[in-house]
């Protein structure tokens, strides 16, 4: 989370992932009374797991009535999306020893804190935004332009960075609607399901 003595954290994308169904063979033994006797058999079935978990991203925003100090706060080292090189490098990976941050599904951002081995890498940049940044921060301030990152789920991710910095970038290729990944829109997300055998039978 952000130094909340220096930033404030303002949301840039939250996500839902849902994994491959998880099977589950389990078994239980079930009895009937026979006269005077009780008769018990094993029943197998599988337990079917729908797991998910909640991804909330925020970046950190320096507090208005803050004066930060110097060499505090994270530098920004390009980015890149799955399979494609750093735009800013032209290579694989981040620069120097900044390291890899996941956001969303695709893209990558590389950060780092070192200040003596990284500031010769380090891009000038404002801030991050999306679909699902609050209204009054989905503008880049007058000293910087925005460009597209990705679209994550059909939500565009833009950020700001300082004009004439990199003019070569290259945006990412405009895909057909809907941006809905396939493998989401093939699944109904449905609720967890039981499916018992007994004897071979169903």
């Amino acid at each position: 989370m952000c130094d909340s003595t220096l930033f404030e954290p303002v949301k840039l994308l939250q996500e839902v992932y849902h994994f491959e169904d998880r099977v589950v063979t389990k078994t239980r033994s079930e009895c009937h009374k026979h006269w005077f006797h009780k008769k018990c058999h094993d029943v197998n079935y599988d337990v079917i797991y729908k797991d998910s978990v909640n991804v909330e991203a925020f970046w950190c925003r320096k507090k208005a009535d803050v004066d930060l100090p110097a060499e505090k706060g994270a530098m920004f080292g390009g980015l890149f999306e799955n399979g494609k090189v750093n735009e800013f490098t032209g290579e694989i990976g981040c620069p120097g020893t900044f390291q890899p941050y996941f956001l969303g599904r695709s893209i990558t951002v590389c950060i780092s804190y070192e200040y003596e081995t990284d500031d010769a890498f380090s891009v000038p940049i404002e801030k991050f935004f999306s679909c699902q940044t609050p209204p009054k921060e989905q503008t880049c301030s007058g000293n910087f332009t925005q460009h597209l990152a990705a679209v994550e789920n059909n939500c565009d991710v833009f950020f700001c960075l300082r004009r004439q910095t990199y003019t070569q970038f290259q945006h990412p290729i405009i895909q057909r609607p809907p941006f809905t990944l396939l493998q989401l829109a093939a699944s109904n997300y449905s609720e967890h399901t039981i499916r018992a055998t007994y004897k071979g039978v169903e």
